[in-house]
């Protein structure tokens, strides 16, 4: 459905779902050594969060942009 809506793709199929599975995963992975990673470094986490999850939003629009629903 957020792909028919935001990016005008006319069928979901199992590859689309795949790639954005993926994606999603990955982002996931990154979310959390970011926020690890900056907490090492003597950041409170909840900063840290802060700092991390607009990069990721901004990463996951391009990739959905230009990968997923491509």
């Amino acid at each position: 459905m957020y792909g028919k809506k935001v990016f005008k793709l006319n069928k979901l199929t199992n590859l689309v779902f795949r790639k954005y599975f993926a994606l999603a995963f990955i982002l996931w992975i990154l979310n959390f050594v970011f926020i690890r990673l900056l907490f090492y470094f003597g950041v409170n986490k909840n900063i840290s969060a802060l700092v991390v999850i607009p990069l990721l939003v901004l990463i996951s629009y391009f990739f959905q942009k230009r990968y997923v629903f491509k």
